[in-house]
């Protein structure tokens, strides 16, 4: 039983921090994915360099993690009016692909010739990274 509060406890801290930096963000007007952005950059650092996860602790964070991103985009069709979407569908269609393509073409050509990654791998890389800016630019 107080195996687990370490973990408990780490999770906890993580949690006020990811609260502390929405309210900092809405004050200095950032978007606050860039600070959770930020912060696991931070945790990522501090578990390289000092060997500092505690058992557990990366495992619960990833669930977080995940329950978190299903629970954005559930957000996003909850507040979201299909009149509305209709409405700008024809602009929206036409940011999208632009996004698309963009992030597409930059990537694969990223992997491909700056990285010299294979076909296969540098597509894999290009659909990957088109369809992560979705939930991005959604929340922004």
């Amino acid at each position: 039983m107080y195996e687990y509060i370490p973990v408990l406890f780490s999770v906890s801290i993580v949690i006020a921090l990811s609260l502390l930096i929405k309210s900092l963000s809405g004050r200095l007007k950032l978007p606050p994915l860039t600070g959770w952005i930020l912060l696991g950059f931070l945790l990522n650092f501090i578990f390289d360099r000092f060997d500092r996860a505690e058992t557990g602790f990366l495992e619960v964070i990833e669930i977080l993690g995940q329950i978190g991103v299903v629970v954005l985009l559930f957000n996003i069709g909850l507040h979201s009016k299909l009149g509305k979407l209709i409405q700008y569908f024809s602009k929206a269609s036409l940011v999208w692909l632009i996004n698309v393509v963009i992030s597409g073409a930059a990537s694969f050509g990223a992997a491909r010739y700056l990285l010299d990654a294979g076909m296969v791998i540098s597509m894999i890389i290009a659909v990957a990274l088109t369809a992560t800016s979705i939930g991005i630019s959604v929340m922004s």
